[in-house]
């Protein structure tokens, strides 16, 4: 983050650190030598990356789509009425797409111009007979094998153009064809179809319609030919043939085109000349490809930011030897006031009064914390956790404030776990699990995507949980198309990106036609699942550890009365709390068992926790971090919610450890982020009272840390810290000759006269 080191009162008085006596680092945070990079501010990019020819084959490709993991691309051919499928041996990667399958379309339409490919569905739209062409997709996404279904006239009643040229939809979580959206070239309409059925399009209705020509930020008249959505329905893109660009428009509410707005134009007219389709990955978004006119061609673009947001840390400024204060008369300090501005960002502070050779924190009445010391020319920081304690019950759960979007992989996440040691989260869609690693364990903010995923939609289309080996080299998921459990082999443990699929399966259908949640005891003994058509939690043994084609029954709880729509399911590390998620309820549901890992002795306890505050159609919970953390997946927003599940009692003891860099602001950093107590806000600062204020020394410094984690426009500042404290009396006695001389001009006067340029206070006693 950034903050501003301007704007800010100047100090009045000589109770506060004075104006300009500061060495402020906040736009070169502790080490970085070359402060924070911004380039192309604000700018984003389509960067061309490679293209294939399609002239062997088409010399009119219209539009473009993929199938989920990339590995099939299918070509709308214009003069000769059909499609094309080509197989890519490496997904999304053009230099291995060859050509596979034709399938013909001349019995629908003379002219098609766009398509979209769902899971078990196939859209053509044609230009002459203005008609959305539905078809039963092949298996395995095989074109060869698809038939034709229904279809719709959008020219019905006569009043909607004539000139639909391109296809989108969105998808519900399980894959169908929920919503429909076409553009038209020459009336440069969007418009919005709502299906009387899911994969239908044999009845549609006009929700809403969006002019491309009434976009602010949209110049010209723009002629739409091709249309996308990113994978969660906040971008959507418009190929524009005439000014060979690409539109993209921001939706403040997921596919309602009502809430569009224009973000950003690229401009592709360098390498694609009348382009006319577009598609984005479906399990990568940042991918996007371009069909042309001139050439034939099928382009693949990189979708990239020019603009480097700076790094989300504290930023720390402290007293130099003009700033500090001289506290060696300082009889005691009653109270410190800050003056501060946090804006969107935060402000903390520490203090010193030793000369900067111990910065420490104080709470209340519970006494003065030292955060960072110099230990004979060590620098160290306070790295105590304070005392922490596992919450009774679930109901004292909070939320932390953080969350982390997996939006950009996938717009329908299911599940969620995490490796024991928090460095790496596993996200579970209906089709993939993907990987993010975290620098710091069990922090969403620091969770990153690793590229590495590993597509499930072969073995079933509807996936809904994963389940990691504690040692890393297993997994298995569960879905509720085939309701199986099966096996993922991992060559390097943790990594997606070497999981194998085994044949080893276990079929829950004799007990679970929804199989939503699957949990494992930690040696691997029993197996655990929940779902929606009996809401009950089942229990099987594995008489072979970590082999599910060993399990057999054992028995079985309804959690029915709790939630008719069970949708994840997790244990505590100790096997003696269950906790189940309810869809409707929005709730996390917990359950005591008496005997550990034995479901028959489960009851529920009466206590859950409501996250509806942060979304809706909860999906899935995970305990980690020793209990102390709960994790949950809002697929409404699109994001896993972290709530903290245990008391950390502030302490004012030290467990010193060495600063990464031997560094005094380095250290400070460092020491910021490796524990909440060692961060005194506002406040806290304001409430110290004078009973248990910081003890006088010789010197008095101060540090103020301002952190930024996301751009704003209300930056954090702050003005210092002003201080009310006691001073001890000083006797300077005035000199006479020096400092005053006396005189007697009559018997009852005496006159006093200053020798120096100063103010004499006088006393009669």
């Amino acid at each position: 983050g950034t903050f501003s080191t301007t704007g800010g009162s100047a100090f009045a008085d000589n109770s506060t650190i004075a104006a300009g006596s500061w060495q402020m680092f906040g736009l070169k945070s502790a080490g970085d030598a070359d402060g924070i990079t911004i380039s192309s501010l604000g700018i984003e990019t389509a960067a061309y990356d490679s293209q294939k020819s399609l002239a062997n084959d088409t010399s009119s490709p219209q539009d473009v789509d993929f199938n989920l993991d990339g590995g099939k691309a299918y070509v709308v051919d214009n003069l000769n009425d059909r499609i094309i499928q080509y197989n890519l041996s490496t997904p999304y990667n053009l230099s291995t797409a060859s050509q596979a399958a034709i399938f013909g379309i001349s019995s629908q339409d003379g002219v098609p111009t766009g398509i979209f490919v769902a899971q078990t569905k196939m859209i053509v739209c044609g230009k002459n007979s203005n008609k959305l062409h539905l078809y039963n997709l092949g298996s395995n996404y095989n074109i060869q094998n698809s038939s034709f279904y229904q279809d719709f006239n959008l020219n019905t009643n006569g009043s909607y153009s004539t000139d639909t040229r391109g296809v989108t939809c969105q998808l519900d979580a399980n894959g169908n064809i929920a919503q429909i959206f076409t553009v038209s070239q020459s009336d440069t309409n969007v418009r919005h179809w709502t299906p009387a059925a899911l994969n239908q399009v044999s009845n549609l209705s006009l929700t809403r319609s969006l002019d491309l020509a009434n976009v602010s930020g949209i110049t010209g008249t723009p002629q739409g030919h091709g249309i996308r959505f990113n994978n969660n329905g906040t971008k959507l893109f418009i190929v524009d043939e005439n000014a060979e660009v690409v539109y993209r428009l921001g939706l403040t509410t997921a596919y309602d085109i009502s809430t569009a707005s224009h973000e950003v134009t690229f401009d592709i007219s360098t390498n694609s000349t009348q382009p006319t389709g577009i598609a984005l990955g479906k399990s990568d978004d940042s991918i996007m490809f371009i069909t042309t006119n001139t050439g034939d061609y099928l382009q693949k673009y990189n979708l990239t930011s020019n603009f480097t947001q700076p790094t989300s840390q504290y930023h720390v400024a402290v007293t130099n030897s003009g700033g500090q204060i001289d506290s060696s008369n300082f009889i005691d300090i009653n109270s410190m006031t800050a003056a501060e501005s946090a804006g969107s960002g935060t402000a903390h502070y520490a203090v010193s009064t030793d000369g900067r050779t111990t910065w420490s924190v104080a709470k209340g009445t519970d006494g003065v914390r030292p955060i960072v010391r110099n230990n004979s020319g060590t620098w160290q920081y306070n790295n105590d956790g304070g005392n922490t304690t596992i919450n009774s019950n679930i109901s004292s759960a909070t939320y932390s404030n953080s969350s982390f979007s997996y939006g950009n992989q996938t717009g329908s996440a299911l599940g969620v776990t995490f490796k024991p040691d928090g460095t790496r989260m596993y996200v579970t869609s209906q089709h993939y699990t993907y990987q993010y690693n975290l620098s710091t364990p069990f922090d969403l903010s620091t969770a990153t995507y690793s590229n590495y995923n590993v597509g499930l939609h072969s073995y079933d289309s509807t996936v809904e949980s994963f389940f990691i080996k504690p040692d890393g080299t297993k997994a298995w998921f569960v879905g509720r198309t085939n309701d199986q459990v099966r096996l993922i082999n991992l060559s390097t443990a943790w990594e997606l990106n070497t999981a194998t699929v085994s044949s080893d399966t276990f079929s829950v259908s004799g007990a679970e036609a929804n199989p939503t949640g699957l949990w494992f005891k930690p040696d691997g003994t029993k197996m655990y699942f929940v779902g929606t058509s009996n809401d009950a939690v089942w229990e099987y043994c594995l008489s072979t550890a970590w082999d599910v084609t060993s399990a057999s029954y054992t028995t079985n709880i309804s959690v029915a009365a709790q939630d008719g729509a069970p949708s994840g399911l997790a244990f505590n590390s100790t096997g003696t709390k269950m906790y189940v998620t309810g869809e409707l309820n929005v709730s996390v549901f917990e359950y005591n068992l008496s005997t550990a890992w034995d479901v028959s002795t489960a009851t529920y306890s009466n206590y859950s926790l409501a996250v509806n505050s942060n979304g809706s159609n909860l999906q899935s919970v995970f305990i980690g971090n020793n209990d102390e953390k709960i994790y949950v997946i809002l697929q409404s927003n699109n994001s896993v919610y972290e709530y903290l599940n245990a008391s950390n009692a502030y302490t004012t003891t030290a467990t010193w450890v060495n600063g990464t860099v031997n560094d005094e602001l380095y250290t400070l950093q460092q020491a910021l982020g490796a524990q909440s107590h060692n961060r005194m806000d506002k406040t806290q600062l304001d409430a110290v009272a004078d009973a248990n204020h910081f003890p006088t020394g010789t010197s008095l410094d101060l540090m103020i840390a301002l952190r930024q984690d996301t751009a704003a426009s209300t930056l954090p500042t702050s003005d210092g810290v002003t201080l009310n404290y006691d001073a001890a009396a000083l006797n300077e006695g005035a000199v006479l000759g020096t400092d005053y001389d006396f005189f007697f001009p009559s018997s009852t006067k005496v006159q006093i006269k200053s020798l120096a340029a100063q103010n004499l206070k006088v006393r009669v006693v």
